[in-house]
């Protein structure tokens, strides 16, 4: 009886460091997911970024309390051991499912939902799915290292749900933190390479909307006043309309900007893909140095952590363009939840 319960100590034991050994593979695996998905590799990890010190924190919480179990949870039953075994386990079934993701070309379906290219929408599920599974284990540990609570799976679900509305605050706090830099470019002899204008939603009958527009009146503006020499536009498009770009161009040379200082991509469906394009592409080519993006105040957070993310210096300026409340909620909303995948997942 004695050595049956040595064997069954020593078993949860291994348990126990098996999963940490696994939460490190995970954790490994998703900084290698987020920056290959971006062109870049592991040797590029900066863990001071927003995004990966929040992932950081959440596996080092469930490793610390593994830990924690290692050495003082002998009493826990070893269904429960197993219960957060399958858990770990599972958790590397949505990053297995996202890195296929990554290979499939899904740019060609250009089918929008709420603002997203299709493959950001799937691989955005399968991240939230992961995340799920992470606080469930986090809190499950919780609740059989620090006593015996009933329904914990349901009560898991529960203060999931309140932590990620926690971290969606956090976000959405930081959006309407974030000043744009207008002072900067006025100083005299202020001067720039080019302006890059993300590309915006297009209505019908091929109109630029009020977001677009007040983008492109900011960038003539800037032009205008020679703070800048080219304008770069960006955008691709959805079926049946002109893309974001050809809208621009024809928008910006009805203002008067010359063609020849235009830069045109008609590729790109969202913003990290458009500042991927500036530093892969318009840098090298151009030798720019010095670039101002042009976006609303409430898209400028997402910029810069794209930005610091891919070591880029960029200036960033919000556009002139008022929204009215029910817009503005909206807008900010969603680039909450943009803003919160980008810092935890790279989307």
């Amino acid at each position: 009886m004695k050595k049956s319960k040595i064997d069954n100590s020593l078993r949860k034991k291994f348990l126990f460091l098996l999963m940490c050994a696994l939460e490190i593979l995970n954790l490994v695996y998703l900084y290698s997911i987020k920056y290959r998905s971006q062109g870049l590799t592991l040797s590029n990890l900066d863990i001071g970024f927003t995004g990966n010190l929040l992932n950081l924190i959440i596996s080092c919480s469930i490793i610390l309390l593994i830990l924690f179990l290692f050495f003082f949870g002998s009493r826990i039953e070893m269904f429960r051991v197993q219960i957060l075994l399958n858990l770990s386990l599972f958790s590397f079934v949505p990053l297995l499912l996202n890195d296929f993701f990554i290979q499939l070309d899904l740019h060609k379906v250009l089918i929008y939902t709420l603002g997203f290219a299709p493959d950001k929408i799937f691989r955005a599920l399968f991240f939230l799915f992961f995340l799920i599974v992470k606080f469930i284990l986090l809190f499950n540990i919780i609740f059989f290292t620090f006593g015996k609570t009933r329904n914990p799976i349901f009560k898991s679900f529960i203060y999931s749900f309140l932590l990620f509305v926690l971290i969606m605050l956090f976000s959405f706090t930081s959006t309407l933190s974030m000043k744009d830099e207008s002072t900067n470019i006025i100083k005299p002899g202020a001067k720039y390479d080019a302006v890059l204008i993300p590309g915006a939603a297009v209505w019908s009958k091929n109109r630029a909307s009020p977001v677009f527009a007040g983008r492109l009146r900011k960038a003539n503006k800037l032009y205008r006043n020679r703070i800048c020499n080219k304008i770069i536009i960006t955008g691709a498009n959805a079926p049946g309309e002109m893309t974001e770009a050809d809208v621009a161009e024809r928008e910006l040379l009805k203002m008067g900007v010359s063609s020849s200082d235009i830069i045109k991509e008609e590729r790109t469906t969202n913003t990290l893909e458009q500042i991927s394009f500036l530093k892969n592409k318009v840098q090298p080519e151009q030798a720019f140095s010095k670039v101002i993006v042009v976006s609303d105040q409430f898209h400028l957070r997402r910029i810069s952590e794209i930005a610091n993310f891919h070591n880029m210096n960029l200036t960033l300026v919000r556009s002139d363009n008022k929204l009215d409340f029910i817009s503005e909620i909206w807008f900010r909303i969603r680039d909450t939840v943009s803003l919160t995948l980008y810092w935890l997942f790279g989307i």
